[in-house]
Protein backbone atom coordinates (compact mmCIF):
# COMPACT_ATOMS: atom_id res chain seq x y z
CA UNK A 1 0.00 0.00 0.00
CA UNK A 2 3.04 2.26 -0.03
CA UNK A 3 2.14 3.20 -3.58
CA UNK A 4 -1.19 4.50 -2.33
CA UNK A 5 0.55 6.79 0.18
CA UNK A 6 -0.29 4.41 3.03
CA UNK A 7 2.43 2.91 5.17
CA UNK A 8 4.95 5.72 4.90
CA UNK A 9 6.03 5.12 8.50
CA UNK A 10 8.30 2.29 7.32
CA UNK A 11 9.19 3.28 3.77
CA UNK A 12 10.35 0.91 1.06
CA UNK A 13 13.79 2.50 1.31
CA UNK A 14 14.27 0.63 4.59
CA UNK A 15 12.11 -2.46 4.14
CA UNK A 16 13.24 -3.65 0.72
CA UNK A 17 16.98 -4.05 1.40
CA UNK A 18 16.10 -5.63 4.75
CA UNK A 19 13.78 -8.15 3.06
CA UNK A 20 16.52 -9.07 0.61
CA UNK A 21 19.00 -9.57 3.45
CA UNK A 22 16.58 -11.68 5.51
CA UNK A 23 14.77 -13.73 2.87
CA UNK A 24 16.67 -13.84 -0.39
CA UNK A 25 18.98 -16.81 0.02
CA UNK A 26 19.45 -17.21 -3.75
CA UNK A 27 19.74 -14.65 -6.56
CA UNK A 28 16.45 -15.78 -8.12
CA UNK A 29 14.63 -14.48 -5.05
CA UNK A 30 15.93 -10.98 -5.76
CA UNK A 31 13.85 -10.92 -8.92
CA UNK A 32 10.81 -12.34 -7.12
CA UNK A 33 11.00 -9.67 -4.42
CA UNK A 34 11.50 -6.99 -7.08
CA UNK A 35 8.52 -8.19 -9.14
CA UNK A 36 6.23 -8.35 -6.11
CA UNK A 37 7.16 -4.89 -4.87
CA UNK A 38 6.89 -3.25 -8.30
CA UNK A 39 3.49 -4.85 -8.87
CA UNK A 40 2.11 -3.99 -5.45
CA UNK A 41 3.44 -0.42 -5.41
CA UNK A 42 2.13 0.27 -8.91
CA UNK A 43 -1.24 -1.27 -7.99
CA UNK A 44 -1.43 1.01 -4.95
CA UNK A 45 -0.65 4.07 -7.04
CA UNK A 46 -3.15 3.03 -9.69
CA UNK A 47 -5.86 2.57 -7.04
CA UNK A 48 -5.20 6.12 -5.83
CA UNK A 49 -5.04 7.39 -9.40
CA UNK A 50 -8.44 5.88 -10.26
CA UNK A 51 -9.94 7.30 -7.09
CA UNK A 52 -9.09 10.85 -8.21
CA UNK A 53 -9.44 10.52 -11.99
CA UNK A 54 -11.98 13.03 -13.23
CA UNK A 55 -11.89 15.00 -9.98
CA UNK A 56 -10.70 18.57 -9.56
CA UNK A 57 -8.56 20.57 -7.15
CA UNK A 58 -11.47 21.21 -4.80
CA UNK A 59 -11.87 17.45 -4.39
CA UNK A 60 -8.18 17.21 -3.50
CA UNK A 61 -8.49 20.00 -0.92
CA UNK A 62 -11.49 18.23 0.66
CA UNK A 63 -9.67 14.90 0.76
CA UNK A 64 -8.12 13.51 3.93
CA UNK A 65 -5.62 11.47 1.93
CA UNK A 66 -2.97 14.09 1.39
CA UNK A 67 -2.44 17.66 2.48
CA UNK A 68 -0.20 19.76 0.26
CA UNK A 69 0.23 23.51 0.45
CA UNK A 70 -1.06 25.53 -2.49
CA UNK A 71 2.50 26.65 -3.26
CA UNK A 72 3.75 23.06 -3.50
CA UNK A 73 0.66 22.00 -5.42
CA UNK A 74 1.36 24.72 -7.98
CA UNK A 75 4.91 23.39 -8.38
CA UNK A 76 3.62 19.85 -8.82
CA UNK A 77 1.14 20.82 -11.52
CA UNK A 78 3.84 22.91 -13.20
CA UNK A 79 6.14 19.88 -13.33
CA UNK A 80 3.34 17.79 -14.82
CA UNK A 81 2.56 20.46 -17.38
CA UNK A 82 6.21 20.82 -18.34
CA UNK A 83 7.28 17.16 -18.34
CA UNK A 84 4.05 15.15 -18.47
CA UNK A 85 4.30 11.55 -17.38
CA UNK A 86 8.11 11.76 -17.33
CA UNK A 87 7.62 13.69 -14.09
CA UNK A 88 5.68 10.72 -12.66
CA UNK A 89 8.49 8.35 -13.63
CA UNK A 90 11.16 10.60 -12.16
CA UNK A 91 9.24 11.21 -8.92
CA UNK A 92 8.82 7.46 -8.46
CA UNK A 93 12.53 6.82 -8.22
CA UNK A 94 13.17 9.59 -5.72
CA UNK A 95 12.85 8.29 -2.15
CA UNK A 96 10.31 9.97 0.14
CA UNK A 97 8.41 11.78 -2.64
CA UNK A 98 7.34 8.63 -4.45
CA UNK A 99 3.75 8.76 -5.53
CA UNK A 100 3.42 12.47 -4.93
CA UNK A 101 2.34 13.10 -8.52
CA UNK A 102 -0.26 10.31 -8.57
CA UNK A 103 -3.27 12.44 -7.60
CA UNK A 104 -2.29 15.47 -9.72
CA UNK A 105 -1.75 13.13 -12.71
CA UNK A 106 -5.25 11.75 -12.17
CA UNK A 107 -6.73 15.24 -11.96
CA UNK A 108 -4.91 16.15 -15.19
CA UNK A 109 -6.57 13.09 -16.78
CA UNK A 110 -3.54 11.27 -18.13
CA UNK A 111 -4.16 7.97 -19.93
CA UNK A 112 -4.45 5.04 -17.48
CA UNK A 113 -2.11 2.73 -19.40
CA UNK A 114 0.55 5.42 -19.78
CA UNK A 115 0.27 6.33 -16.10
CA UNK A 116 0.74 2.71 -15.01
CA UNK A 117 3.73 2.34 -17.33
CA UNK A 118 5.36 5.54 -16.03
CA UNK A 119 4.70 4.56 -12.44
CA UNK A 120 6.01 1.01 -12.86
CA UNK A 121 9.16 2.15 -14.64
CA UNK A 122 10.04 4.68 -11.95
CA UNK A 123 9.36 2.07 -9.28
CA UNK A 124 11.57 -0.42 -11.12
CA UNK A 125 14.49 2.02 -11.00
CA UNK A 126 14.18 2.73 -7.27
CA UNK A 127 13.35 -0.80 -6.18
CA UNK A 128 16.08 -2.22 -8.43
CA UNK A 129 18.62 -0.03 -6.64
CA UNK A 130 17.25 -1.02 -3.23
CA UNK A 131 17.39 -4.74 -4.06
CA UNK A 132 20.94 -4.26 -5.34
CA UNK A 133 21.89 -2.60 -2.05
CA UNK A 134 20.42 -5.52 -0.11
CA UNK A 135 22.17 -8.04 -2.39
CA UNK A 136 25.44 -6.17 -2.01
CA UNK A 137 25.13 -6.28 1.78
CA UNK A 138 24.39 -10.03 1.63
CA UNK A 139 27.56 -10.56 -0.42
CA UNK A 140 29.67 -8.43 1.92
CA UNK A 141 28.59 -10.31 5.01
Amino acid sequence: MEGALIGKMLPTDFLLPTAVILYATQAQFYFTILAITITSSTAGQYWLYRRFKGKNLEDLHESDIIKISDKNLDRIFEALEKRGLKAVTISNFIPFIRGLLTIPAAIEGFDDHKFVTASAYGTLVLHGMLVAIGAGLVNIF
